[in-house]
């Protein structure tokens, strides 16, 4: 079911062939996490891409100080892209954690079935792109808001996200902005 629901969404983006299909059929692991749980660890080597069938994801990272820092979330038919993930040369170590802000379905497929992907079906570079230019338009988001006062930078986040499956500190993290600070504005609006 889950593995379909990708297939779907690539299918949406492209024209899959059928052996592509069923590669992905065959290589895909599905796997289920608990909210809070890490997927990745700073520094840990990573090895796959993954597919969110159902839940939230957040990245985050701890700044010389000690404050934590979201710079995305992923949501439901979005793929996890580790930044500065590039399957040609060695291995990746994450530079942040993955952590689970819901209960979620992971799809995962290796980068060792990625390369292969990649060598024998062409639709997989279209798709590569489509994504690629996907994630880039979701950092450019985050740096507009970055740029507006913080009472803008919430109506907009929230036109853009689902702010409701997210906790007001991590909302006040991705903004860059204190959570009491967060707590007012929302009170006033």
């Amino acid at each position: 079911m889950e593995i379909a629901k990708l297939i779907d969404f690539l299918s949406q983006l492209d024209t899959l062939s059928a052996p592509f299909s069923d590669f992905l059929r065959k290589n895909v692991v599905l796997r289920s996490y608990k909210r809070g749980a890490l997927v990745v660890k700073t520094g840990d080597v990573v090895d796959q891409t993954w597919f969110i069938t159902k839940g939230m994801v957040k990245s985050r990272y701890h700044d010389e100080s000690g404050r934590q820092v979201v710079t995305r979330f992923w949501k439901e038919n979005e793929f996890v892209i580790v930044k500065d993930r590039d399957v040609q040369f060695g291995p990746i170590y994450a530079r942040e954690d993955i952590v689970l802000l819901e209960n979620a379905r992971l799809a995962s497929l290796s980068h060792r079935h990625l390369r292969y992907a990649f060598e024998h079906f062409p639709e997989s570079h279209q798709l590569a792109r489509r994504i690629y230019f996907s994630e880039i338009r979701s950092h450019e988001i985050r740096q507009h808001l970055l740029v507006l006062d913080a009472a803008q930078a919430y109506q907009a986040f929230c036109r853009h996200f689902p702010s409701t499956r997210i906790q007001i500190q991590d909302i006040a993290f991705y903004l860059n902005l204190r959570p009491y600070t967060l707590s007012r504005i929302r009170k006033q609006k």
